[in-house]
């Protein structure tokens, strides 16, 4: 199997500037990716002084918007598009990893992943090769709220080519934000009522391509969430992404508290597509033949059973957490 070179591969740090914590996600990709070029992409009038990057692109921010039905909701995906899609657009290696600049890497050895599963089904084949993306916030559920296309956005690497696909969309509209402000459909749980946004956030990054080389699914609203499109989403993310653990992709959201990291409960975890989850979509939709140890499904599910639910070891956790970020 071919070994992807760091050479080969251009990390664009995309987001604001933190003082503290962006000079640590440009440290650990120094460190474990070793001769990668590192392009900078933020907001004019942004102080980057002593940042140890190899280019800088600086874009107009297109700020954030608050809905006007509950002002603590911020969506920053038109930042997130802006800041990507510019800084891709300078890549020239075959290879880009997408990280948020609060972002700490703690190993580069989930690239081995990326030639791993060659197979792929002809439905729904949106990108060159598939994307690797991480399990936190990539969900079939939130709660009780069906969620298809809902991966994580957080980091992506793949061919240039697919990543730069991604990220050229429209930005999300006003009227995307305000979509439900005059009252949700009947099978919108109460719960989300605060949230009138048409798509989440990484909904939107996700089924954005999608739907542009698909006009003809209807995936209209976030709610459209019965069986057959959740059938299509489900081929639509073996067919495209593999989705990795925290173990396989050890990354660290610097802007969270450690034990709040650490800590996220079971019930969210249970609803995430881990690796496992991913592999069995991989099996059914694309390679019938996989053959796999069904106890490892287990073990890694009592693990984190244990891990997320016992304040000692979460505990023990972040401090060894914090004793890795200390040497960055």
């Amino acid at each position: 199997m071919y070994k992807i070179q760091n050479k080969d591969i251009t990390i664009v740090v995309q987001g604001p500037v933190d003082p503290v914590n962006t000079p640590k996600c440009i440290a650990s990709i120094r460190k474990y990716f070793k001769g990668s070029k590192i392009i900078l992409s933020t907001w004019e009038g942004t102080d980057t002084y002593g940042l140890d990057f190899d280019e800088l692109v600086l874009s107009k921010d297109p700020g954030g918007t608050t809905n006007q039905a509950n002002k603590l909701y911020f969506n920053n995906v038109n930042r997130q598009i802006v800041s990507s899609f510019n800084g891709l657009q300078l890549v020239t290696t075959k290879y880009a990893l997408k990280i948020r600049s609060d972002f700490i890497i703690l190993s580069g050895n989930f690239i081995k992943y990326f030639n791993k599963f060659p197979e792929r089904s002809e439905n729904y084949r949106l990108y060159k090769k598939r994307i690797l993306t991480y399990c936190f916030t990539s969900k079939f559920k939130l709660q009780d709220e069906n969620t298809p296309f809902l991966t994580s956005d957080w980091i992506f690497f793949g061919l240039t080519t697919d990543l730069l696909k991604m990220f050229d969309i429209p930005l999300n509209s006003d009227e995307d934000d305000l979509y439900f402000v005059n009252g949700f459909p009947t099978n919108a749980p109460s719960r989300f009522a605060h949230q009138p946004l048409r798509y989440f956030p990484e909904q939107y990054i996700c089924c954005k391509p999608f739907l542009k080389e698909f006009p003809e699914i209807q995936f209209i609203h976030r709610f459209c969430n019965d069986e057959k499109m959740i059938n299509i989403s489900n081929v639509f993310i073996a067919n495209n992404y593999i989705i990795l653990n925290d173990f396989q992709m050890p990354v660290f959201f610097a802007k969270r508290k450690r034990n709040e990291y650490i800590g996220y409960d079971f019930e969210y975890l249970n609803n995430a597509i881990d690796y496992f989850k991913w592999l069995s979509l991989y099996k059914k939709y694309c390679n019938p033949t996989l053959k796999y140890p069904s106890f490892q499904k287990n073990i890694h599910k009592n693990i984190i059973r244990i891990i997320y639910k016992n304040k000692c070891i979460r505990k023990f956790i972040a401090a060894l957490y914090d004793k890795i970020l200390d040497k960055i």
